[in-house]
């Protein structure tokens, strides 16, 4: 793999399988916290997000959009928890 690129992490491609050269490759945290939750992804509409995406279109923390997965189950509630 070489010498770390600066502002990158080491990221498996295939997370069911183990770190090697043909497995891994380097990518900003962003990337690989997307590729950390590939199993949680929540539609909108017919588009499937991640709870990275989500937090982002809501501008809240990863950490509040999970709050609010948890709590109300629902997409649209997660990114306006208070309307009806």
């Amino acid at each position: 793999m070489g010498d770390r690129p600066d502002g990158k992490e080491l990221d498996r491609i295939d997370n069911n399988k183990g770190y090697s050269s043909d497995n891994c490759r380097w990518v900003t945290r962003k990337e690989n916290m997307n590729n950390q939750e590939r199993s949680t992804k929540i539609e909108i509409g017919y588009i499937p997000l991640n709870i990275t995406e989500l937090a982002e279109l809501g501008a809240v923390s990863q950490r509040t959009m999970r709050r609010r997965w948890h709590q109300y189950g629902n997409a649209w509630k997660c990114l306006f928890p208070t309307t009806n």
